[in-house]
């Protein structure tokens, strides 16, 4: 199993961090672009607990894959995961949060996962 941890700052309030995130269309906007992330499936305006997203992604040493994935553990104004249902890993789980700080918004990332 491996993990991969990322945070960085931004300068936002913390209610308009989680509109943009809530909202599933805008996971492209968090997504690098080298991954040219793309949803496949229609999705509504705001995330749910069990929403089924469909997407393509590109991975390094794995190419061009479809993805679905699975909103689970959505704490409003906090945190979301996305799980793997579907994909070229064996375990995806990843943990998106959100914290105010001095002023800023902190993001944090972290992925749990296990390679073929």
């Amino acid at each position: 199993m491996y993990t991969l941890y990322r945070e960085q700052y931004v300068a936002a309030m913390l209610a308009s961090a989680w509109d943009l995130l809530k909202n599933p269309a805008n996971l492209d906007l968090i997504t690098p672009e080298d991954l040219q992330f793309q949803i496949v499936s229609p999705v509504p305006q705001e995330m749910f607990n069990g929403l089924i997203i469909e997407y393509c992604i590109k991975i390094p040493w794995f190419g061009q894959r479809t993805w679905v994935a699975e909103i689970k553990h959505i704490k409003e104004m906090h945190s979301f995961v996305d799980e793997q249902r579907l994909g070229p890993y064996i375990f995806s789980y990843h943990y998106h949060q959100i914290d105010a700080e001095e002023g800023r918004i902190k993001l944090t990332d972290r992925v749990y996962y296990g390679v073929p």
